[in-house]
């Protein structure tokens, strides 16, 4: 990628937020009510799910790290979420949004437009091989391109 990871992490975080899906996927999860925007408040329930099974964060697997750097604004948005599914940690919460926006294809192509799930499940490919200097998106100066 040609992007920091940060800054992916963050367009990912940034489009799975203000996407209703998203958040409608994780309602099952929230124990505390969760606003949306002005007219839709996904409400908290007690014996909600627990995000941890969703997560499944193994405490003895070795994770590695990488920092977002965001706005007090998307910070508190972000924190608002964390609360409303109940987990006390912010990185549990950011996680959980992060390993979702993975799979959704919508949540991608917002952030890099042209890209196919063929290219992200399918064989590894270098940008060249994918052809994507033909292709009219941004997804190309996400992608780097790899020599032989």
């Amino acid at each position: 990628m040609e992007l920091p990871e940060g800054e992916i992490g963050f367009r990912l975080l940034q489009s799975s937020i203000q996407n209703e899906r998203c958040i409608d996927f994780f309602a099952a999860y929230f124990r505390r009510p969760y606003q949306f925007s002005e007219r839709v408040i996904f409400p908290g329930r007690r014996h909600a799910d627990n995000v941890e099974e969703y997560i499944q964060i193994d405490e003895n697997q070795n994770r590695s790290r990488f920092k977002i750097k965001v706005s007090q604004d998307f910070h508190l948005a972000l924190s608002e979420f964390q609360i409303a599914l109940g987990t006390p940690y912010l990185a549990r919460g950011t996680y959980a949004m992060l390993k979702y926006s993975l799979v959704e294809m919508d949540i991608i192509q917002n952030v890099a437009p042209g890209i196919q799930k063929n290219h992200i499940y399918g064989p590894v490919k270098t940008a060249s091989q994918l052809n994507m200097s033909q292709v009219s998106s941004k997804a190309y100066s996400v992608l780097k391109s790899r020599r032989n």
